[in-house]
């Protein structure tokens, strides 16, 4: 009778792993709109909850019958190393807060890594038939096709989705790279099974599969992907012509033809680029539109040469994971500004030997590089044992080929693990081929009784203690964006201080209380007296302190801490912070001499303590550092301005324009009146110019081109103007011809007068 309950509990405790197996590859298809990063953070902590939940299942179920225990071998021990390397260098690197946790943006800390590793143990462990795996597989088919009709229903602009109306689609995953890199596995996925099953249902299912999801790799206009999949193409091509593979074997046979017409279908696409119909469409575009020049190409082959250095230097155990922005910031190349204006904050390569290689240094590369070793190995051997046929070999290969290709442009997230760890187990399984469902081998059970309490004190543990406080953080952060759109200024602080008592991860809401203070500080509907400007600050800089403690090498934590003192300086006067500013602009400097953003809080400061030499000195550094970046003469002018040098301020002006300064309307007028008061002509042409681009509806500033070119004699670029704004604004054809008409007499004058 013990044994029989104990039997029954058993399949209770499989069938739950089964399920909740089920569940995590559904997870992709769920995100929260209401939530901070709604496709990341709250997505990833119920991965957790769940995956936490099933590894105490999963040991119980273990010592119940030590069957499920995995079995040892190559793929297991390549992955347990890989696993163990990021452990230790996690201890090892830059931050350990900072590794084990990650940030909210990605979650892909060691903490949230080791999930994936677990959960591969428990697949491994339970699915072990092939039809249970047909089963899990085509639920992520599944899976993949609401995915697909949700993006779909994106591009139309649908009502009920989120983010209706975009020009990539990104459906549920959130960002149009990651969801090629999910939706990949699932064209390899169909073609799997297109090729086995006889029923023609199930033939339908897939090919269905295999469209949709063509389709949204095609509306996501991933080229990293496209790409990648693009020479695993050719690839398949090749080795099945040279050794023949399409003789006797159907399946192939199809394969080669329709892969055929895709390869040359694309190459036809890229041969006619410059045609003016693939030039018009965004998506043909994109998808031929491969240049050395193209500044994405550029940015990711800046940041490959910055991880490098970083690898040469940290060769051993690397900087620790999610410590990659060090080494980006300490090698940023000043070129990087050329493309990317100062806003480039990387924290990946975008590329994922690289970033496996500056993280985790030389052990965790060969540990990572180990597992696509064991794979194929797998494969290899499968292929020779005929276990698996031609047509699956090829497939599986493509499809870790095509991944591994693709993570050479992009990085992993939480969708795409989902579905490497759970082909990976798939293919360990095939390898294994342990199919022995016996119940006689030795089972344990005092020991369960036991354990079970363990594992629920463990699971409340870290969900009341990690999970649930995160989702508190998480929906505290989320409040701030309501407050701000409410202009709130005093709910949006409470909220975020709730964020940094509550969350875990203490560093990130650190940096964004800091940065939502430095946001309102000039913005005048966010009315707070100078006192609860102060005291917030100062709290401010207590949490920044506390996250400095946690990361002590990143130079953006530095770089925000400066901000705050600067602002504490400006609203108290106190030397003592002014000093403190100093200190921490200089330390974020230390750590990337290349960074401008440091120079400019210096000079503020120094603006701020009328030390107006010094301030233009800092932001002269910063102009060697890229000459091309327009926000430095920005701050230059207003030094000058301060300084009473009104040529050298009119000089920046000229600057600003010259370097495309993103202007607002304040910073436009004071341009315009600077110029009106000195007639310069020539200038107010440029500044109007750019009032046209700003507010292309406004007559009056068509107008006043108009005139200005006029006054400067220039009559044909007048005429040019009212063509320009009959065409923007159709209701002033009237005025514009009548004007038209006066410029061309006084044209005719002017060459009458030529004559003469």
């Amino acid at each position: 009778m013990l044994e029989n309950n104990s039997l029954k509990l058993e399949n209770i405790l499989k069938k739950l792993l089964i399920w909740g197996s089920y569940f995590i590859v559904f997870i992709p298809a769920i995100f929260i709109p209401q939530s901070y990063f709604p496709y990341v953070i709250q997505k990833t902590i119920l991965l957790r909850i769940v995956i936490e939940l099933l590894f105490g299942i999963y040991l119980v179920l273990v010592l119940f019958n030590r069957k499920y225990l995995p079995k040892k071998s190559f793929l297991l021990w390549s992955l347990i190393a890989f696993f163990v390397v990021m452990l230790v260098t996690t201890f090892t690197g830059d931050s350990i807060a900072r590794s084990w946790w990650g940030n909210w943006e990605r979650m892909m800390g060691t903490f949230n890594y080791l999930h994936y590793f677990v959960w591969f143990l428990i697949l491994i462990s339970v699915f072990k038939t092939q039809i249970a795996w047909k089963r899990i597989l085509d639920f992520s088919l599944v899976t993949s096709i609401v995915i697909c009709l949700y993006g779909i229903a994106q591009m139309l602009g649908l009502n009920f989705v989120f983010e209706a109306g975009i020009d990539r689609v990104k459906s549920t995953i959130g960002n149009a790279s990651l969801l090629s890199s999910y939706l990949i596995f699932h064209l390899f996925i169909s073609l799997l099974y297109l090729f086995k099953v006889k029923d023609i249902k199930y033939k339908i299912f897939y090919i269905i599969s295999f469209v949709l999801v063509l389709i949204n790799i095609f509306l996501a206009a991933t080229r990293g992907a496209q790409l990648a999949l693009f020479i695993s193409l050719i690839i398949f091509i090749i080795f099945s012509l040279v050794l023949k593979l399409w003789r006797n074997n159907k399946g192939i046979k199809y394969m080669l033809i329709g892969v055929s017409i895709l390869v040359l279908l694309g190459s036809s696409l890229f041969a006619l680029r410059s045609n003016s119909f693939i030039k018009d469409n965004y998506f043909l575009n994109r998808l031929t539109n491969y240049s050395l020049e193209d500044n994405t190409v550029q940015t990711r082959l800046l940041s490959w040469q910055a991880g490098y250095e970083g690898f040469k230097d940290n060769l051993l155990l690397g900087v620790g994971s999610e410590n990659f922005q060090n080494v980006f910031n300490e090698y940023i190349n000043p070129e990087f500004y050329d493309y990317t204006g100062d806003e480039v904050w990387f924290d990946r390569s975008h590329n994922t030997v690289i970033d496996i290689g500056v993280m985790m240094g030389i052990f965790g590369l060969l540990s990572y590089l180990s597992i696509f070793i064991a794979l194929f190995y797998y494969l290899i051997n499968l292929l020779k044992r005929k276990l698996l046929s031609d047509s699956s070999f090829i497939i599986l290969s493509l499809l870790f080929i095509t991944y591994f290709i693709q993570n050479l442009f992009v990085f992993d997230s939480l969708n795409s693990l989902i579905l490497f760890y759970l082909l990976l187990a798939f293919v360990y399984s095939l390898y294994i081929q342990d199919n022995n469902e016996s119940l006689n081998e030795s089972k344990v059970l005092a020991r369960p009784i036991l354990t079970i309490p363990l594992v629920i004190i463990s699971f409340t543990w870290l969900f009341f203690s990690i999970n649930l406080v995160e989702v508190k953080a998480n929906n505290s952060i989320f409040e701030t964006f309501r407050d701000k759109g409410r202009v709130d200024y005093e709910t949006m602080v409470e909220h975020y201080k709730q964020a940094a008592d509550v969350a875990v991860n203490k560093i990130d809401p650190a940096h964004l209380f800091s940065s939502a203070l430095d946001e309102s500080f000039y913005n005048q509907n966010f009315f707070a007296s100078p006192e609860t400007k102060i005291s917030n600050f100062k709290i401010a800089a207590s949490l920044m302190d506390r996250a400095l403690d946690l990361d002590s090498s990143n130079m953006y934590l530095y770089y925000i801490q400066s901000k705050n003192y600067s602002h504490l300086f400006e609203l108290t006067g106190d030397m003592e912070y002014f000093d403190k500013g100093l200190y921490f602009a200089v330390e974020s400097k230390e750590y990337a001499a290349n960074r401008i953003r440091p120079y400019w809080v210096i000079a503020q400061m120094y603006l701020l303590n009328e030390q107006y030499d010094l301030a233009i000195e800092n932001i002269d550094i910063a102009i060697n550092i890229n000459e091309g970046t327009a926000q430095n003469y920005y701050y230059k002018s207003i030094i000058y301005k301060a300084q009473g040098n009104v040529d050298g301020q009119g000089e920046m002006y000229k600057k600003m324009m010259e370097h495309n300064y993103p202007f607002s309307n304040n910073d436009i007028f004071e341009l315009l009146n600077y110029f009106d008061e000195r007639q310069d002509v020539e200038q107010l042409i440029n500044v109007v110019t750019i009032l046209t681009e700003i507010d292309p509806t406004d007559l009056n500033h068509w107008n006043n081109l108009v005139g200005l070119y006029v006054m400067d004699l220039q009559y044909e670029e007048a005429l040019v103007i009212l063509k320009q704004a009959s065409k923007i604004n159709p209701g002033y054809s009237y005025n514009a011809l009548q004007s038209y008409k006066e410029i061309e007499q006084l044209i005719k004058n002017q060459y009458d007068e030529q004559d003469q």
